[in-house]
């Protein structure tokens, strides 16, 4: 971060020569020449607009920009930098609860506490959640907004409109030296720390881990795919048993002896689409994110051998409310995760299993111990099958194109 801080000192110097540039750094003509929540607080106004694309929706950015300021969880720029100016500010790194509620009338901080000067900050105008947050300056000579508006397929622009009145010849050369390349950087700053937490939090934050928090019996198995996210859960809705042979032989092996007794009517090795032969079976969709996260769920007494006694869903909140102590709950998600290499994705399959009393954690506790390496193997050929349908599919649209 320092040696980050220190890059920031030719930029700053080079900044009035590059007015032009960094007055709209980011934006497009479009965000820069259209109206912005905010900007009729400050009339007659040089206004500069700024903006970042961030892989996150609005509503997981948002709590970011609520929490801001000296008091609560910084502005997310150059540690180094405010602290040189004796702020007070400390960035946050998390999203602290507590810190969530905002309205307008609140005053954002800048600056640690000075008795003689209070109070330093500026009154929040206007709060629309995931969509805009509007403050001001004491004086009412000054505006910044940050709006959020979203773009391609889970993705947000983060615009940044800042308005100061205009003022005499002085007061310009003045601005355009000094206040305006340091408002610049911070705000650089602002936009760069928003989008880095924010994108961090969405590539590890699941919709699993609000439906099984619990870690205690808890796999994660996963393959690099050259192919899209489309392409990959395509193949994931095609893929079959027969795709996995040896999977399909294990299973096979595995639920012989229930299916003698008469104890399993799920025919094994299908060759119908993996995933729709789940469905079929009282398996059901607990989550979706199109191109990202699929979530399903079960329930049964898995620590049987013979009859695992599954139970059969109609809806998701049908698994919710299942509450038999004698049985666990199996939640498995199959998510594409960005590897940061052009072309390739990461493709994870994490399933959790929450027992619903002590004595069926215990049952279960003996049994994964026993089945886990056996599960992972498995999990690990289902995977396999998809890469492989994935990279085909899209190496076939390659020769065609």
């Amino acid at each position: 971060m320092k040696a980050e801080s220190l890059a920031l000192i030719p930029v700053f110097a080079a900044a009035p020569l590059l007015r032009k540039w960094h007055m709209r750094w980011g934006a497009t003509t479009d965000e820069a020449t259209r109206t912005l929540p905010g900007d009729d607080l400050v009339t007659d106004a040089v206004a500069s607009t700024r903006a970042i694309t961030i892989k996150a929706p609005p509503a997981a950015i948002w709590p970011w920009l609520a929490q801001m300021g000296q008091d609560r969880a910084g502005f997310y720029s150059y540690d180094l930098l405010e602290r040189m100016t004796g702020a007070g500010i400390r960035n946050a790194d998390q999203l602290i609860p507590e810190w969530q509620e905002l309205a307008p009338g609140d005053l954002m901080r800048t600056y640690r506490y000075v008795q003689r000067f209070e109070p330093l900050g500026w009154p929040v105008e206007i709060v629309d959640a995931a969509r805009a947050l509007v403050v001001r300056n004491l004086k009412r000579t000054w505006s910044w907004a940050l709006v959020l508006e979203p773009a391609d397929a889970g993705t947000t622009r983060l615009i940044a409109r800042t308005r100061a009145s205009r003022k005499g010849l002085v007061g310009s050369i003045s601005e355009a030296l000094i206040a305006e390349p340091a408002h610049f950087l911070m705000e650089m700053g602002v936009l760069r720390g928003v989008k880095h937490r924010a994108e961090r939090q969405a590539s590890t934050t699941t919709a699993l881990e609000g439906i099984v928090p619990e870690r205690e019996f808890r796999d994660v198995i996963s393959v690099t795919v050259n192919a899209t996210a489309v392409a990959i859960f395509e193949a994931l809705s095609k893929v079959t048993a027969n795709e996995m042979p040896v999977a399909k032989a294990m299973g096979t092996i595995r639920y012989l002896p229930g299916r003698i007794l008469g104890r399993r009517n799920v025919e094994a090795g299908s060759a119908e689409p993996f995933m729709g032969v789940l469905l079929k079976t009282g398996t059901v969709v607990l989550a979706q994110e199109p191109d990202r996260e699929l979530v399903v769920g079960s329930a049964g007494k898995y620590h049987q051998l013979l009859d695992q006694e599954p139970e059969p869903f109609a809806s998701a909140e049908e698994f919710h409310a299942f509450a038999n102590p004698e049985c666990q709950k199996l939640a498995m998600s199959i998510r594409v995760e960005a590897t940061g290499t052009p072309g390739l994705n990461r493709l994870v399959l994490e399933h959790r299993t929450q027992a619903l009393s002590e004595a069926s954690r215990r049952r279960f506790r003996r049994y994964w111990r026993v089945i886990k390496p056996t599960g992972a193997f498995v999990t690990k050929q289902l995977l396999w099958a998809i890469k492989r349908r994935a990279e085909r599919g899209a190496g076939e649209q390659s020769d065609a194109a």
